[in-house]
């Protein structure tokens, strides 16, 4: 059995070069097959995450101790500690990050005691499409995932409906993540 299209991964495939997360669809996705693109054209294997086509529940402590978890978190978890690379692009919600991306980690950090394997070391680069600048969104994840202890790099990505995403841009984010 094959996992749900946002998980895919093919049999026997080799580990991806970066997994990719992308927290909502429009323009986020498609901000996201650019990177993909970009990835398939320096040879790179990719793997993508889509957040918002995920039916997980929203985390809560009563969930958890009945018993109540997402079905896919193990593969998830597993597709993340394969990969020592990995891009997020999330768009900005209320000035911070959105609840699929929030409920994602949050259900991980319960996961079990030792989550924080699962973030520590990993180099992580931030994008997002916004309808406003997105330095809220992107300061929110950089704070989020450092402390979690992951290396978030320097190069980043915002872009907006006024000033698309520009290749160059991409183009060295995913360079980055390639070294």
């Amino acid at each position: 059995m094959h996992p749900p299209h946002y998980l895919w991964m093919p049999l026997g495939a080799a580990m991806s070069d970066i997994v990719i997360i992308v927290a909502s669809s429009g323009m986020n996705l498609e901000l996201t097959q650019k990177f993909v693109e970009q990835a398939k054209s320096q040879s790179l294997q990719t793997e993508l995450i889509e957040l918002e086509n995920m039916d997980w529940p929203m985390y809560s402590s009563s969930r958890e101790q009945n018993g109540i978890k997402p079905e896919e978190i193990d593969m998830v978890i597993a597709q993340l500690k394969q990969a020592d690379n990995w891009l997020i692009v999330s768009p900005e919600y209320n000035g911070s990050i959105p609840p699929s991306l929030t409920n994602m980690v949050a259900w991980i950090s319960r996961h079990d005691e030792n989550f924080r394997e699962y973030f520590t070391g990993k180099r992580v680069a931030l994008a997002t499409h916004s309808g406003g600048s997105g330095q809220n969104v992107i300061a929110a994840m950089k704070t989020q995932f450092t402390y979690l202890g992951s290396n978030v790099i320097d190069t980043e990505l915002t872009a907006s409906y006024s000033q698309p995403a520009q290749q160059e841009d991409i183009d060295s984010i995913i360079a980055a993540l390639s070294q």
